[in-house]
């Protein structure tokens, strides 16, 4: 009415995945009573207005020792279904897959994401995972890599993943 205030602070709806979480306005009554100036009259409510478009949301989805798509597919809805629920409309996903895979599977993002995109608006896969070597095969080649190797492997903490050569 004639004596609002109205503040803009940008856009309420991400527009993007680097937007992601809930978006929506802050919606502020303030009232005061004329008769009396005082910070004791001055009344503020507050209330927070989710907007109902659709949210984009980023997954981060650990997959140590998977060995096939049927395992990392049920490892991401677990964590969608634990991290997200039923959000109505569905949110546009981001699923980061990382930790180690299983000697001698391929992951193939495109299958995990055409799987869900059928169960959802939006869906992308990214691999962020790391392939356990078969040192055994990669020692055993003929070739510069399977020379480095077996220099290399002697070196190595195998009881350690993440350690690197001994000193």
């Amino acid at each position: 009415s004639g004596n609002s205030w109205l503040a803009y602070s940008g856009c309420p709806m991400g527009r993007g995945f680097d937007e992601s979480g809930e978006k929506g306005v802050l919606s502020l009554d303030l009232s005061f009573d004329p008769s009396e100036i005082s910070e004791a009259s001055v009344r503020l409510q507050t209330e927070w207005l989710p907007l109902g478009a659709r949210r984009f949301h980023i997954q981060s989805v650990p997959v140590d020792g998977c060995s096939s798509h049927e395992e990392v597919y049920q490892r991401i809805e677990h964590e969608l279904s634990r991290t997200t629920g039923a959000q109505e409309p569905a949110p546009l996903l981001r699923i980061q897959l990382t930790g180690r895979l299983a000697e001698g599977f391929a992951l193939s993002p495109v299958i995990l994401q055409a799987r869900l995109v059928t169960g959802h608006f939006h869906a992308e896969v990214i691999d962020q995972t790391i392939q356990i070597p078969d040192l055994a095969a990669l020692t055993g080649e003929n070739s510069l890599r399977g020379a480095f190797a077996r220099l290399l492997v002697p070196q190595m903490r195998l009881d350690d993943p993440d350690a690197g050569p001994t000193d």
